[in-house]
């Protein structure tokens, strides 16, 4: 089995990979390793579709070595390459998706990974783009896209992009359909679709979610007042809000496999960190369709 270690040198604020490429190659003499490291944006997804395509027969596995952007990437590059599968070595700012598989601990051991087994796990369809962990949008997309401006800018980018949120990003005025039938339609705080339990770092959205059910975990808050929303935020970061009497008339929440969203033109909705603006958004779940590394 091939295991190709695909390092985006500038994940955890551009730390240097050298000791991480070095520990790698130390494990070759037992295992068929190898190292790419990435040139630019998209370009991880090249490589391992590439990869793949050039490889169809040979069984190979890809760690994404950066956050959950990186691993996207990758997702994005096997997909439909049953020959391939993915793991995580978390170096990233953030790192959502492997909390719903153990803690990130355990994805730092490099043994670990290379002897641990792949189990299939669903995966989001949006367009011709796919998410592994969540699409979510509103107050979510809001911090997703000031955290990319503010990373060169502040010193804490996250909090500083929480803040510009609690400003700017209180209400959007959305329509969503799941399974054909009318989920919600009026003024949102945010909502998540989601296959892992996390997005932010730390907010278990989706305390319910199941990798590998073929059902998407489908969570919306209506607006509440920045107090409101301040107050309730602790509840949502440790995913009691789908329980807490304090949500109640305020979270509207699913299990479906299919969703239709219609946001305002130019709004922001973010796959897996990424951003994407379109005003229409069809999230379709492909059940078990990648295999997904869980380390030994």
């Amino acid at each position: 089995m091939k295991h190709v270690f695909v390092i985006n040198p500038i994940s955890g604020k551009g730390s240097d990979k050298a000791p991480l490429i070095k520990t790698i190659q130390s494990y070759a003499d037992r295992f068929d390793v190898d190292v790419y490291v990435t040139t630019g944006e998209l370009d991880a997804t090249r490589f391992v579709k590439e990869y793949c395509t050039n490889h169809p027969e040979e069984e190979v596995r890809f760690y994404a070595c950066g956050g959950d952007g990186t691993l996207n990437e990758v997702v994005n590059g096997l997909v439909g390459f049953p020959n391939a599968a993915v793991g995580v070595y978390p170096c990233g700012s953030g790192n959502d998706y492997l909390k719903a598989h153990g803690p990130k601990e355990k994805f730092l051991d490099i043994l670990g990974l290379l002897e641990g087994e792949s189990k299939p796990v669903d995966v989001m369809r949006i367009g011709d783009r796919y998410a592994i962990n969540a699409c979510h949008f509103g107050f979510d997309s809001h911090v997703a896209m000031k955290i990319v401006e503010y990373r060169a800018t502040k010193r804490d980018p996250y909090m500083s992009a929480v803040l510009y949120a609690i400003v700017h990003g209180m209400r959007t005025k959305v329509k969503i359909v799941a399974d054909g039938e009318l989920f919600f339609e009026g003024d949102s705080l945010m909502c998540t679709i989601c296959n892992g339990t996390h997005v932010g770092g730390s907010y278990r959205c989706a305390p319910r979610s199941v990798s590998d059910d073929g059902l998407l975990e489908l969570c919306l808050m209506r607006t509440v007042s920045r107090l409101g929303l301040l107050s309730r935020m602790g509840l949502y970061e440790r995913g009691e809000h789908l329980d807490s009497p304090r949500f109640k008339g305020i979270v509207e929440y699913r299990r479906c496999r299919r969703v239709e969203i219609d946001v305002p033109e130019g709004f922001g909705v973010s796959l897996d960190g990424e951003i994407i603006k379109q005003p229409h958004i069809v999230v379709e779940n492909l059940e078990k369709a990648v295999r997904f590394v869980v380390p030994k």
